[in-house]
Formats: C-alpha cells, structure tokens, sequence
C-alpha cells in the first residue's frame, strides 16, 4: 500500500528525498550519515500521518484495522532501517577503502575523533537504528542509554512482538558494546551484567 500524502505539507517531498538519496550512485560511495539521518528521522516521524490505513479508516474501534496499520508502519520503518543500516557499512567501507576515507581517518585518529571507527557520525545514526529495535528498544537519556519498555506511544514492545509480524523486522548489531545507564552493557540485543 502507497502512502497518501495530501493530509501533510511537504510529506511527499520528504518521503520521497530519503529513499531517492538512497539510491544515488553518491550514497554507494560516500554518503552523508548526517543528511541520511536527519531525514531518516524526518521521514519515521511522519508515517503515521501518510499511513494508508489510518487515511482511510472512520476510527471505528476495529482490531484488525488497528493491527493491520501498525504493522504498515513497521514494515516501513524495516525498509528505512535497512537503508541507514546500509549507510553506515558504506561509510565504513569508505574510511578503510577510499583514498580520501583513508586520509580523513588519519585526520580524524589525530584530532582523537576516530573511536575505533564509530565516528560521531557514525553513532548518530546507529542511535536511530536501536531506538527502533524489537529486541530491547535503546533510548539515549542524560548521556547514557537506558531501555525503554514501548516501542509505538503507549504501545509495549512486548506487545509488538507478540501482535505483529516481527519475522523480518531489522534489528541493527553495532560493532560495538553499548553502555547503559544501569552500568549493563547492551549487546547485539542483550542485556549482559558488566
């Protein structure tokens, strides 16, 4: 189902320039984590208003109708996961292949910006990819990481996991452990004791 677009202003434009950066030859190559996450952002915080259920739905207190838009939502939100997902290994690739990666890592392992390779940019984006994670959701609060327990407003992850089809659904693994606030690490989706 397409999204339907005349209830928001710009939506289209918006939705639209996400998955059109995706594809550009430029995105392969060296993509501008910022910029792809910036409109990822942009572009999750409007699906539910170009959602083609809700547009067409009385709001009548139907289940399935309920379900069947939540679960447009998160197979929208997997496409766009994939693609920042995406971004972030062509970055990646682009430090350790590309002439001009190579000499801004130098740069960047200089100015003490590198991090083993999870730029500010990098972790940026990887942020956005585990606050939308059906495993244990990761919020960023006071400078660490803390679980957040709903994954929709109001909506559980739990009950996501257990109501829609989460089969496919791309849970993003850093290449790292994450510290969380409880001094637990978060990895790759578990919670492991420090």
């Amino acid at each position: 189902m397409q999204p339907i677009f005349s209830n928001l202003l710009h939506s289209e434009q918006t939705y639209n320039a996400f998955y059109n950066y995706t594809k550009d030859k430029k995105f392969e190559s060296n993509p501008n984590l910022n910029e792809v996450a910036n409109l990822f952002d942009k572009v999750h915080g409007i699906l539910r208003r170009i959602n083609p259920i809700y547009n067409s739905w009385d709001g009548t207190g139907d289940k399935n109708k309920t379900l069947e838009a939540m679960q447009w939502e998160l197979d929208n939100l997997h496409t766009m996961k994939t693609k920042l997902a995406q971004a972030i290994k062509y970055k990646r690739s682009y430090y350790q292949h590309h002439w001009m990666g190579k000499i801004t890592r130098i740069f960047l392992k200089i100015l003490r910006l590198w991090n083993n390779g999870n730029t500010s940019a990098i972790k940026s984006a990887e942020q956005r990819l585990l606050v939308t994670d059906t495993r244990n959701k990761l919020i960023k609060h006071g400078g660490k990481y803390i679980v957040c327990h709903y994954f929709f407003p109001l909506v559980t992850t739990d009950w996501v996991r257990k109501n829609l089809n989460t089969q496919g659904f791309f849970n993003y693994n850093p290449q790292r452990k994450i510290l969380l606030k409880d001094n637990n690490y978060w990895n790759n989706g578990k919670i492991e004791a420090k």
